[in-house]
């Protein structure tokens, strides 16, 4: 559970075989606690008693906690082929995350192009690109592997 309010949602079906979660129905959660949350909610896909799926009030476990942004995560995107979830934060930064990472993963890597809060992401798996805006009132548009190649400040 998040300890402030959540500003964003992102669903994916774990495509790593390797790693516990595999197969499994994840929610990205991007909170105003500064936190990111992975919750298994694979019960809830429909596979319930007579399709019925998981009830809304049975407990979702949180399977990791993605911590290192010092302000609000206003947004999160998972790029599946690339293996990493993106996060955007008030603290001016994206991150880059693992997605095969169990428990509490540390960024990838922290790119800091904007100066203001960074508010919204989109991404498109079949270009590979990643875009993020700003309160800076600009948007910033990254081929996947450009991303990557940002180092932290």
């Amino acid at each position: 559970r998040h300890k402030f309010g959540v500003n964003a949602l992102a669903l994916v079906r774990n495509p790593h075989e390797h790693v516990e979660w595999a197969g499994a129905v994840s929610l990205f959660t991007a909170g105003r606690d500064f936190v990111v949350r992975r919750w298994d909610i694979t019960a809830t896909d429909g596979a319930g008693a007579a399709g019925r799926g998981r009830s809304p009030t049975s407990p979702v476990a949180c399977t990791a906690m993605y911590a290192d942004h010092s302000d609000w995560v206003n947004d999160v995107v998972v790029a599946e082929k690339a293996g990493v979830i993106v996060t955007a934060s008030s603290d001016q930064t994206l991150k880059l995350w693992p997605t095969d990472a169990p428990d509490a993963p540390a960024p990838h890597t922290t790119v800091r192009t904007h100066t203001d809060y960074v508010k919204a992401l989109a991404h498109s798996p079949a270009t590979g690109l990643i875009a993020s805006a700003s309160l800076d009132k600009t948007i910033h548009i990254f081929k996947m592997d450009a991303l990557r190649a940002y180092a932290s400040a």
